[in-house]
């Protein structure tokens, strides 16, 4: 998440340090890619529902190591191809500017 944001910074000419990435929340992450339209409001919001999905299951794996389910995978997988995707087609949309 936070390469795909080191490269579409880049790539509009906006370079961010690796050091500054690191200290940036995971919701201000999402907020600036769809700032520079990296993403999509859509694309954003499924991210950020899946950061909280992994928040309550990381939470009740506390008690039950069950919780993840093959499904919660699945959707996770689908999420990460779908950001990649993404990057690929904004980065090289603006390296071609």
């Amino acid at each position: 998440m936070k390469a795909a944001m080191v490269d579409c910074f880049k790539a509009i000419g906006e370079p961010i340090g690796s050091n500054e990435i690191s200290k940036i929340p995971y919701g201000k992450v999402v907020s600036r890619l769809k700032r520079v339209k990296a993403i999509d409001e859509s694309l954003g919001q499924r991210l950020m529902d899946a950061a909280d999905l992994r928040n309550t299951l990381t939470h009740q794996m506390m008690w039950r190591l069950d919780v993840f389910k093959v499904e919660h995978i699945e959707q996770f997988l689908q999420l990460i191809t779908d950001l990649k995707r993404a990057h690929r087609a904004f980065v090289r949309i603006n390296k071609s500017r």
